[in-house]
């Protein structure tokens, strides 16, 4: 199976593309505005089930740098919490 490596700057690359996707779907797709599915949501849905039939049949994977994972989610979590302080 051929792996792709993707270092910091290619993977945040890659999830701008998908997020991209799933703005223009959201933006086409009745069902996703009606029931407020956000866009991030439907571009890596779509990107976890591509990944999930290329890894299962043995074709493709991809691996991705971590890096800014951490630094990311503490943002994201620090600003969930500043929501929903009364």
């Amino acid at each position: 199976m051929k792996t792709i490596e993707m270092d910091m700057i290619q993977t945040v690359g890659f999830a701008i593309i998908f997020l991209l996707l799933g703005r223009f779907l959201r933006s086409k797709v009745k069902f996703f505005r009606d029931f407020a599915i956000p866009s991030p949501v439907i571009g890596g849905l779509i990107f976890s089930i591509i990944h999930t039939i290329l890894r299962v049949n043995e074709i493709l994977a991809f691996e991705f740098d971590t890096t800014l994972q951490s630094f990311f989610m503490i943002i994201f979590f620090t600003s969930i919490g500043f929501g929903a302080s009364p």
